[in-house]
């Protein structure tokens, strides 16, 4: 029941990537900017041929075959239960919905639609896949590591 759970939580991170990526083309002409909180958070549309801060431009080719190693790593540790952990779960599956969100636009677009751009700091603009991916990966790091913790005592 729990991967039930976990499985139509990823999608639902899917289906809210997509839902603000179909919302930006339509609303918001490529490269300009819109004010959401004045001074800090606004949107701007941009199309990320590569990863984050825009690492391996132009190689979306690479990015969509890590994407699916990844995949199938995050499959077998599920599969294998390498993490059992409630919380290492979410995490686990909040990257896999975050990650899935990147590659269908990958695959269908050749790019990612990037919108989010903070103001109040200089931050590369990202979307609501990146968003799930970085702070799933985050907490999956800190959830390892209370887990080693855990079975060292």
């Amino acid at each position: 029941m729990l991967y039930l759970l976990l499985s139509i939580y990823s999608a639902l991170i899917v289906v809210a990537d997509q839902v603000t990526k179909y919302l930006t083309v339509k609303h918001i002409p490529l490269w300009t900017h819109k004010d959401f909180i004045p001074g800090f958070l606004g949107f701007t549309y941009t199309q990320n041929t590569g990863g984050g801060w825009s690492i391996l431009s132009d190689h979306t080719w690479l990015l969509v075959v890590v994407s699916i190693i990844c995949f199938a790593l995050i499959g077998v540790a599920v599969w294998k239960k390498f993490f059992t952990g409630k919380y290492t779960l979410i995490a686990l599956f909040s990257v896999l919905g975050g990650g899935i969100g990147n590659l269908i636009d990958r695959v269908r677009l050749g790019y990612v639609v990037d919108m989010i751009q903070t103001e109040f700091m200089d931050f590369p603009v990202f979307n609501v896949a990146d968003c799930f991916i970085s702070c799933g990966a985050i907490a999956l790091f800190i959830c390892v590591l209370l887990e080693d913790k855990r079975k060292q005592k």
